[in-house]
């Protein structure tokens, strides 16, 4: 086993488990719609990314597709982030710090983990992190640090999302 030090995975070079597969079907719906949305997305380029890492290794994709698959993942990540942290913080809701948190530290790992691939072209590792640990940590994420604040904002009485 191999340490893979730019993001916090050990990676077999024999073996990459395989991805847990998530559907929409089972997405916890975490009852803010402009939350939803953006889950759905989620899900959506998580799922393109698995669909490009198949293709490279038949040899039907190139490595800067998946590159470009990351970066837009990454952004639109982001941006999702940012307007849950808004919503938050516009209805006062005290344990923003620690979901921002819980923000921040995913964001950091998936910019090593974009790094790591731009400069080692580890397929072992990308597959490790995309297709094992983010669903995973997305899954754990939205069973409950978002259904809490969802209900928290299905609560306040003006909740409209701009």
């Amino acid at each position: 086993m191999k340490k893979v030090t730019s993001f916090p995975v050990s990676v077999s070079d024999t073996a990459t488990p395989t991805a847990p597969h998530i559907d929409k079907e089972i997405l916890p719906q975490v009852g803010q719609e402009f939350m939803q949305l953006e889950h759905d997305e989620i899900l959506r380029r998580l799922k393109g990314l698995e669909a490009l890492i198949a293709q490279l290794e038949a040899g039907k994709s190139m490595a800067s597709q998946i590159t470009s698959s990351i970066d837009g993942m990454l952004e639109h990540t982001r941006s999702h982030f940012l307007c849950e942290e808004d919503s938050m913080k516009r209805f006062h809701y005290l344990p923003r710090g620690s979901h921002k948190a819980e923000h921040e530290e995913f964001l950091t790992e998936m910019n090593a983990a974009l790094d790591q691939w731009k400069t080692s072209q580890n397929l072992s590792a990308l597959k490790l992190y995309f297709l094992v640990q983010v669903p995973a940590w997305f899954m754990q994420h939205l069973n409950s640090t978002d259904l809490v604040t969802s209900r928290f904002l299905a609560q306040q009485r003006h909740f409209t999302y701009k």
